[in-house]
């Protein structure tokens, strides 16, 4: 199971947590086999023009992520990962790389879908 978690600068396994999918820094990917950790990944996220919220996307699409797990996302790239066939779930309360993975070991990831996404403009949290 290869999962995508938006993180802050430089990204790896203890970066903090990113606030949002299409501005974070990195994509820290991690693959998760039986036994826990199998491998990681840090995918950096250029830059991309406002209305691309799709090209990190195709980011996760070449990294063959089944899951991405992300404190905040917008309605428009939310459909466009689900019908990539990619699950998304939420960071909620975790503050690093680290403690996703452990939420997502122990199944307490919590699922996003239209009810529960942001608003954009980087105020989705405190709604």
């Amino acid at each position: 199971m290869r999962i995508a978690i938006p993180s802050e600068a430089p990204g790896g396994i203890q970066a903090p947590v990113s606030d949002h999918f299409g501005h974070c820094a990195a994509f820290t990917v991690v693959e998760v086999d039986g036994t826990g950790l199998a491998s990681l990944t840090v995918i950096p996220n250029p830059d991309h023009k406002s209305g691309d919220c799709l090209a990190p996307l195709r980011l996760l699409q070449e990294a063959r992520t089944d899951v991405l797990v992300v404190s905040g996302i917008g309605r428009r790239p939310l459909v466009a990962v689900e019908r990539a066939g990619i699950n998304v779930g939420s960071s909620e309360g975790a503050q690093t790389v680290a403690d996703v993975v452990e939420l997502f070991r122990r199944g307490r990831l919590r699922r996003i879908d239209a009810g529960n996404i942001c608003g954009g403009g980087g105020h989705c949290h405190s709604d």
